[in-house]
């Protein structure tokens, strides 16, 4: 069931379909008749209540609605976007025919990183670009390439954005969308450009070496009232009063939910993730709030389904599949066909842990190897979400105190370190890497700041960040290996666990102090080593110098051996990471 519109080979104009099986009848009426209905531009109906019709004038870039005479018991004529354009003027205007052929991609040999390789940046295109860059806020897909460099360099390789549906409004995070395909125009470069800059900047993303993950907004559709509803009651059914032919009167806290008992709705949402995997490149998708398809009325299988059926398509063996489960459940992401999802204790554990204002439950050993996970990469692990900074919470700078304050920038350098060194596919959130502080909404005021990319304090960050994942990327211990438990958390708060990759031989010491107690006097504390003997030399400490610490803090020149208490005596300083290879 393709629907839309799809230009015909060799500019012979243009075939419509659209699903409206209560209408009496249907025409499409667009800047090819001027918007005016005539006979030629009648739509015939099949069986399933598909309409559909030929127009010859019809051309790539023209402007287009579905004019839709409702049924009998409610007898109106109507105007819809289409549900199934890649692109409208604005969330409430004219659907866009756009020519999918007409893109000239290059990323013929492009190959997605492994999972477990993985390193994810996610951001907001609005809000990641426009403040003390020299740019223009908000962002869009054409500035963002320019941003491109930054992220790799950083040591990422995938790009996450936020959703990019066509959404109510031109100023939000993504989540309300009006429908499943359409790309949100604003973030296109002239009218109607979104759906062409977006296929560029994937490509030139592709070419730098970056993957491109989208999250998708599947389980509601936007409550805003007025016009940008325009789905609602979309062929003119209102007998039941549920919403028409794509709901069935369930709803999410932020909308109304799809139906998922309906064939063409989940048709409909298939095909728009093949839209995104093949016609537009995309490497990924990430499901949002995937609990609210799971309650729904036969929501659990259509999404299993679906992400089967994704999972086999030849082509898409590379494709990563993400489901944001919360609270996380390895059932969902096993039966339910995904690849990875969201691991959102681990900033819960470790926010409580350093004195955040989280009071969630779980330890900080459940936050940083729990979830009964069955690979490594079956979960993505982060310090900071978009959600984690908005809602009424901040960057965790600022909840620990603010980026003038050391403590706060100790704190943080724990939480950012580790991350990059424990079981998953580490995620970070835009600006958490120079310290953005504040919190998240979607204006210019709380866009990232790109001054503090370049302060002292941001600096550091930035190049701990840089160093920690260029150790993940060398050793394939923080990648593959298993975590096995070596030090239990003792009095101190000091905890310590070994990544082992068997394959290899690498056997890796990482030694986490949650307290503001310094051990860097003579090298004296003894931290178990979970049985293994042998010497041991320092590859990195959170504390250093070069990232906002001290000189001394750590391990440097010095390389010592497993005692015969089974303990290395080491330097572990205040809120410090260290990490310990055994040579």
């Amino acid at each position: 069931m393709k629907l839309g519109a799809n230009l015909k080979e060799n500019n012979e104009g243009c075939t419509f379909k659209v699903w409206a099986p209560h209408a009496q009848d249907v025409s499409v009426v667009g800047d090819f008749n001027n918007w005016s209905e005539c006979d030629l531009n009648q739509m015939m109906r099949d069986n399933e209540g598909i309409w559909s019709t030929d127009v010859l004038q019809a051309k790539a870039d023209q402007k287009y609605k579905f004019r839709i005479k409702g049924p009998v018991w409610n007898d109106v004529i109507v105007e819809r976007p289409d549900p199934w354009a890649r692109q409208m003027e604005h969330s409430a205007g004219a659907s866009i025919i756009k020519d999918s052929r007409s893109f000239n991609w290059t990323d013929e040999n492009w190959s997605p990183p492994f999972f477990e390789e993985m390193v994810i940046y996610e951001l907001h295109v609005s809000t990641f670009i426009g403040k003390n860059d020299g740019q223009l806020y908000p962002g869009d897909f054409q500035q963002l390439k320019s941003k491109l460099d930054y992220i790799k360099n950083l040591g990422a390789n995938t790009i996450e954005l936020l959703p990019i549906h066509e959404y109510a409004g031109d100023d939000y995070l993504g989540y309300a969308p009006v429908a499943f395909f359409p790309i949100e125009h604003a973030y296109g470069s002239a009218e109607g450009k979104a759906y062409d800059d977006f296929k560029d900047f994937v490509n030139t993303a592709h070419a730098k070496g970056l993957a491109v993950i989208v999250d998708v907004e599947f389980n509601h559709f936007t409550d805003r009232q007025g016009d940008d509803k325009w789905i609602w009651d979309y062929d003119g059914d209102k007998k039941y009063d549920k919403g028409g032919i794509y709901f069935n009167g369930h709803n999410t806290q932020w909308g109304p939910a799809p139906d998922w008992e309906h064939q063409n709705v989940i048709e409909y949402v298939e095909e728009c993730c093949r839209y995104y995997l093949s016609e537009l490149h995309v490497d990924g998708l990430r499901w949002d709030a995937t609990q609210h398809i799971k309650d729904k009325p036969n929501g659990w299988d259509a999404m299993r389904n679906i992400i089967w059926n994704l999972q086999t398509t030849s082509g898409y063996e590379k494709k990563i599949f993400i489901a944001e489960n919360l609270p996380y459940e390895k059932a969902v992401i096993e039966s339910g066909n995904f690849d990875s999802g969201w691991w959102v204790q681990f900033h819960h554990s470790l926010e409580k842990a350093l004195g955040g204002r989280q009071d969630k439950g779980g330890s900080i050993e459940h936050g940083i190897n729990g979830g009964d996970y069955s690979s490594i990469y079956k979960r993505i692990i982060y310090t900071l979400g978009h959600d984690e900074v908005r809602n009424g919470s901040q960057y965790l700078i600022s909840e620990f105190g603010g980026r003038n304050n050391w403590n706060a920038r100790a704190k943080r350098r724990l939480m950012s370190a580790l991350q990059f060194f424990v079981p998953g596919i580490p995620m970070i959130w835009q600006g958490e890497e120079f310290l953005q502080d504040g919190n998240f909404q979607d204006n210019e005021d709380h866009a990232i700041n790109w001054h503090y990319q370049t302060d002292d304090f941001g600096s550091q960050m930035q190049k701990m960040y840089q160093d920690a994942l260029t150790i993940r990327k060398d050793f394939s211990a923080f990648r593959y290996g298993d975590l096995i438990w070596a030090h239990a958390q003792d009095r101190n708060r000091i905890l310590a666990f070994l990544r082992k990759d068997p394959i290899n031989g690498q056997t890796m010491l990482v030694v986490v102090n949650f307290s503001d107690i310094d051990w860097t006097h003579n090298h004296s504390y003894g931290v178990n080593t979970g049985g293994i003997y042998g010497q041991w030399m320092q590859i990195f400490c959170s504390q250093d110098a070069a990232y906002g610490g001290w000189d001394g803090a750590g391990n440097a020149f010095y390389i010592p051996w497993t005692q015969g208490d089974g303990k290395v005596y080491l330097n572990i300083p205040k809120y410090g990471v260290v990490v310990m290879q055994l040579k």
